[in-house]
C-alpha cells in the first residue's frame, strides 16, 4: 500500500550513484524540470479531482504521466537491479516534497519478473499504472492503462476508460455511487498486488484502484486482474464496487483466492459514510488456466440474517425458515410497542451490530437509531429467540449472549 512506500523518496540517491552519477544527475535534473514547466502549466486546471474544460488539459496530463514513465525507466537503465522502491522514489523525485514532507507524487513500483517492473503513481486523486520492459536493451514503457480504451479489448471492458486523459475530463461526468463511475474517471491507484503465475507461465497481477471524490468517504472503486505475457498485458477480469476508504479489511489474496471487500447496502437500516456498512466480499477463485468469479459473501452473514428477518416483518411477509415462532412473536411485540416504530420499513442509521458465539450459538446485539438495543440468538442461519437487551448491558458481554431465551 501507499503507507509502505511513503519514505521511498528518501532512497532517490541510489539511481543517482556510480561511476555515472554526473551523466544521471543531469538526466534526472532535466526531467524534473521539464515536470515542473508542464505541472505549472496543468495546475490552473487540476485541482486534484480531475481535470477542467480546458483543451490544453488532456494534453498536459498525459506529457506528466509520459515523464513519470521516462523518470521510473531513467532510474533502470542506470541500475537494472533497483528495487521497485528505488524506482518509486525516481519518479518521486521530479517534484520536491509538499509543505508537511510528504511526497507530492505517490508511487507503488513492483517486479513482474527479471525483465518488467509495474509503476502506479498519482497526484493528489489522479493517477494512471504502466509497465516498464526491456526492448533494444533498455528498459521503456511497453504497456500504459491509460491507453486501454483505444484496444480491442475495450469493447468488453468499457469501464477502463476510466483511466483515460479523457475520462479525467468534465465531460465524461462525475464518478456515481451506484455504478462506480462506470468509465468515468479520474481513477488513482490505491495498490498493486501480485498474484499466482498461470500454468502457462503468463504473470497475473491486479490494480485496485479509487475514484477521484471531493467529499466523503464511501467511493466508488474499480479492481482489474491482468494477464502479462512479457510484451502486454490484457485484462482478465474488471469488478466495479463501492467501499468505506478506511476500511478495516481490503483487498488481499487468500490462497487460490482474491478477495475484495465491499460496502454494500442493508433493507431496513443505514451506515453512515464513514461506516463499513454491510461488509461483502466480492471472490474470483485464481485457477491455473484462469479466473472464476465467485460471486458475493457477507463478512457478517448474521447481521444479513436479522436484516432479513425484519424486512420480512414490515412487509408482514412470511417468515418460516428464517426465525422460530418464538422469536416472530418477541420481535413483533417491540416493534408494536411504540405505533412509530410499528409503522416504519426502516429502523434509521445503525450504530453497533456485534457478535458473540457461546457453545456454538450466535447472539448479535443490534443497535439502531428507532429501536431499542435487542439482541439476537441464531443457530446456523436461523434466528432461534429475541429480547430487549438491559440498559448498562454490553454487546459483546458473553453473560449476555449465554442467557436464557
Amino acid at each position: 500500500m501507499w503507507g509502505r512506500l511513503i519514505l521511498a523518496g528518501i532512497m532517490v540517491g541510489f539511481c543517482l550513484q556510480g561511476s555515472v552519477a554526473a551523466p544521471v544527475q543531469s538526466v534526472a535534473g532535466s526531467l524534473a524540470a521539464a515536470f515542473a514547466d508542464i505541472d505549472k502549466r496543468l495546475a490552473p486546471h487540476n485541482q486534484g479531482f480531475g481535470l477542467d474544460a480546458d483543451p490544453a488539459a488532456p494534453n498536459l496530463l498525459r506529457q506528466e504521466w509520459d515523464l513519470y514513465a521516462q523518470a521510473a525507466a531513467d532510474c533502470l537503465n542506470t541500475h537494472p537491479d533497483a528495487t521497485g522502491a528505488e524506482v518509486a522514489a525516481a519518479v518521486q523525485g521530479l517534484l520536491p516534497p509538499d509543505k508537511f514532507g510528504a511526497p507530492s507524487i505517490n508511487v507503488l513500483a513492483r517486479r513482474l519478473d527479471a525483465q518488467s517492473v509495474i509503476v502506479a503513481a498519482r497526484q493528489n486523486e489522479v493517477g494512471t499504472a504502466f509497465i516498464l520492459g526491456v526492448r533494444d536493451g533498455r528498459y521503456q514503457r511497453v504497456w500504459s492503462i491509460a491507453d486501454a480504451p483505444d484496444q480491442p479489448y475495450a469493447i468488453a471492458f468499457k469501464t477502463l476508460g476510466a483511466w483515460s486523459v479523457s475520462g479525467a475530463g468534465p465531460g465524461c461526468g462525475e464518478a456515481s455511487m451506484s455504478d462506480g463511475g462506470g468509465a468515468c474517471g479520474p481513477l488513482f491507484p490505491a495498490d498493486i498486488g501480485l498474484l499466482p503465475i498461470r500454468a502457462d507461465g503468463l504473470r497475473r497481477f491486479y490494480l485496485d484502484a479509487d475514484h477521484a471524490q471531493m467529499m466523503g468517504a464511501t467511493v466508488g472503486a474499480q479492481i482489474s486482474v491482468w494477464d502479462w505475457n512479457g510484451r502486454t498485458a490484457k485484462p482478465a477480469a474488471v469488478h466495479l464496487f463501492a467501499r468505506m476508504v478506511d476500511g478495516e479489511m481490503g483487498t488481499r489474496v487468500e490462497g487460490d483466492r482474491l478477495r475484495v471487500r465491499t460496502k454494500g447496502e442493508f433493507k431496513t437500516f443505514s451506515a453512515c459514510g464513514q461506516c463499513e456498512g454491510r461488509q461483502v466480499d466480492w471472490t474470483l477463485r485464481l485457477t491455473p488456466d484462469g479466473l472464476v468469479e465467485e460471486g458475493e459473501t457477507s463478512a457478517v452473514p448474521e447481521l444479513d440474517v436479522v436484516d432479513h428477518f425484519l424486512d420480512l416483518l414490515t412487509k408482514k411477509q412470511p417468515t418460516e425458515g428464517v426465525a422460530a415462532s418464538q422469536a416472530v412473536t418477541s420481535m413483533r411485540a417491540i416493534l408494536n410497542a411504540d405505533k412509530e416504530t410499528a409503522s416504519l420499513d426502516n429502523f434509521g442509521m445503525l450504530d453497533t451490530a456485534t457478535v458473540v458465539t457461546i457453545r456454538g450459538r450466535k447472539s448479535l446485539c443490534l443497535m439502531v437509531d428507532e429501536l431499542p438495543a435487542i439482541r439476537f440468538f441464531l443457530v446456523g442461519r436461523r434466528i432461534v429467540g429475541v429480547r430487549l437487551m438491559a440498559s448498562d448491558e454490553p454487546c459483546d458481554d458473553p453473560r449476555g449472549a449465554r442467557s436464557a431465551l
